[in-house]
């Protein structure tokens, strides 16, 4: 859970926010109300704090000492003002804050909601700054790491691209055009060859050259080019909009990978990665133990408690599995109350062992709905051999769990 700082002196204005994140984003809330109580507690307190929100103007802070004290640790700010100015806004942008906010509105509270949704979400997504001004590149990333992000650096085109196919959680590569041997509009190239474009989005910067150059950096996959020198709020706007529709892209591709009662994967997704697995299996790379699991009379669950009391039970059995295993294992709903687990590089020792612990688990452990426990046992079946096929493995490993059915269900067999 995300825990956040706020230092308000308003009682009204405080519990409204506390309230808001509380109520919108399910955070954890630590309220002070003066300098003096966020110094004593970011003294004593060992919270990770990953976000604040803070006012500019306390009574004994009515110069934004808090927010130079909070910044201190490296935690994402937005700042709150009863009024700003030019001269004031250029004071708070040069601290490296989040954004600021007037406090002349309740509905600006949605815009802060908003604001620490994006924080908390893209904490730590990871960032390439490609420029050989070093100057200009800490600059970016000073900008970027302001907004929590996980700023990598890069000083030429060549080390750029080195570090984006070394390095797959890279989301977004921040790039100058005007740089020696390799310019913005070839790394982009290179790096469309290297990447998928949904998976990594390119923002070309320049403060030289006609609108060619954009152009160019357009034309060879860039997603967006802001032209030099820029407001701050400029760039984070684009930054911003880049990231979300990179979010939206994860999500949408989420929603076609992932089971909705569950959020395991689902089926469609099961053979994709399964096949791939596969395949690596064959080349020796890996080997699979892949196993069916299956709630044993699910359908009195439902009928003896409802089919909102079956819900629970799918939810809770899929959180013991997520709970169990590794995140190399494969999880997935098969179909129904069927489950797909493929484990890398188990025995068949090793595999009846991992699973008829969980086996065990799962019976001692029953879920709860509606103020009820409701307990459930499972067969498994699991496949160590070889196959032709991916969907060979699938089969032996569901005869093994009707084996196992057969058998008096509540068991574990493995072939």
């Amino acid at each position: 859970m995300s825990t956040v700082l706020i230092v308000e002196d308003s009682k009204t204005f405080g519990s409204l926010l506390q309230r808001n994140v509380v109520r919108e984003l399910g955070c954890e809330v630590v309220w002070v109300r003066s300098l003096a109580e966020c110094r004593d507690l970011l003294a004593s307190s060992s919270t990770p704090f990953d976000a604040a929100l803070l006012d500019l103007n306390l009574p004994d802070a009515p110069e934004g000492q808090v927010v130079d004290l909070v910044l201190e640790r490296k935690i994402p700010s937005i700042v709150f003002t009863g009024e700003i100015s030019d001269n004031l806004r250029d004071i708070i942008w040069s601290k490296r804050i989040v954004d600021y906010v007037l406090k002349e509105s309740i509905h600006n509270l949605e815009y802060v909601t908003k604001l620490l949704r994006r924080i908390l979400r893209n904490k730590g997504l990871k960032v390439l700054v490609a420029d050989d001004s070093k100057l200009a590149r800490g600059y970016i990333a000073s900008l970027l790491e302001a907004h929590g992000y996980e700023v990598l650096r890069a000083s030429d085109g060549a080390q750029a691209l080195a570090i984006v196919e070394s390095d797959p959680e890279i989301r977004l590569v921040v790039s100058d055009y005007n740089m020696p041997d390799m310019n913005g509009a070839a790394l982009t190239k290179a790096i469309r060859q290297v990447t998928q474009p949904e998976s990594l989005f390119i923002i070309g910067v320049s403060s030289q050259g006609s609108y060619l150059t954009s152009v160019a950096m357009l034309k060879n996959g860039a997603n967006d080019f802001i032209t030099r020198p820029f407001q701050a709020e400029e760039f984070y706007c684009r930054i911003s909009q880049n990231v979300d529709m990179l979010n939206l892209i994860e999500d949408l591709t989420g929603m076609a990978n992932r089971d909705f009662l569950t959020g395991l994967s689902n089926r469609k997704c099961l053979h994709e990665t399964g096949k791939q697995l596969f395949a690596n299996q064959l080349r020796g790379n890996l080997r699979l133990a892949t196993a069916i699991i299956d709630i044993d009379h699910f359908k009195a669950i439902n009928d003896s408690f409802g089919h909102d009391a079956g819900d629970a039970v799918l939810r809770h059995f899929a959180a013991l599995l997520k709970e169990r295993f590794r995140e190399t294992d494969m999880l997935a709903r098969y179909g129904g109350e069927e489950f797909c687990v493929l484990s890398m590089n188990r025995d068949k020792d090793q595999a009846f062992e991992v699973f008829d612990s969980f086996r065990r688990e799962v019976a001692a452990r029953p879920a709860v709905h509606d103020g009820r426990e409701i307990s459930c046992t499972v067969s498994i079946g699991v496949y160590t051999g070889g196959s032709a096929s991916f969907e060979g493995l699938l089969k032996a490993a569901d005869d093994l769990m009707y084996r196992s059915k057969r058998e008096g269900r509540n068991r574990v067999s493995v072939g």
